[in-house]
C-alpha cells in the first residue's frame, strides 16, 4: 500500500485530517516529567523522561488523529539517548496505527534554531 493509500485509510479510520506536532518543549512538560529540565540528571534520564512524556501523548492521541509530527531536534539535543528515544517514540507511533512525518526540518523558527545538543 503506497503512502496516499495509507494516509486516506488513517483519515476515514479516525474521522478527520488533523496532525498533531509533538514539539517537546522542556520548560513546558509537566511537572512529572520536570527531571527532563533539570541539569544535575543524567542525560539519558532527561531524555526518558521527555520520552515517556511522548509516548503519553501518543497514546492519548491514538484514534483520535490519524497522523503525528515529532520534531526531531528536541530529542537531538540529548545526543544520542535523545536518538534513542526519537526512535521509541516514532515506533510507540507505528503501534497505535499513526502515521508518522518526520519534522526534521532546522532554523524555521526559534525553537528549532535554538535546539542546540547538550554537551552533558
Amino acid at each position: 500500500m503506497n503512502y496516499a493509500d495509507r494516509l486516506h485509510a488513517a483519515v476515514e479510520r479516525c474521522g478527520n485530517a488533523a496532525l498533531i506536532g509533538i514539539d517537546p518543549h522542556l520548560a513546558m512538560l509537566p511537572e512529572e516529567f520536570a527531571v527532563a529540565r533539570d541539569s544535575s540528571a543524567t542525560r539519558r534520564d532527561r531524555a526518558q523522561a521527555m520520552g515517556d512524556f511522548c509516548v503519553e501523548l501518543l497514546d492519548l492521541a491514538a484514534g483520535r488523529v490519524p497522523i503525528v509530527k515529532p520534531q526531531s531536534a528536541f530529542f537531538e539535543i540529548f545526543g544520542a539517548d535523545g536518538a534513542l528515544q526519537w526512535e521509541r517514540v516514532v515506533a510507540h507511533a507505528h503501534t497505535k496505527d499513526l502515521l508518522v512525518i518526520g519534522d526534521v526540518k532546522r532554523g524555521d523558527i526559534a525553537s528549532t534554531a535554538g535546539a542546540v545538543y547538550f554537551n552533558m
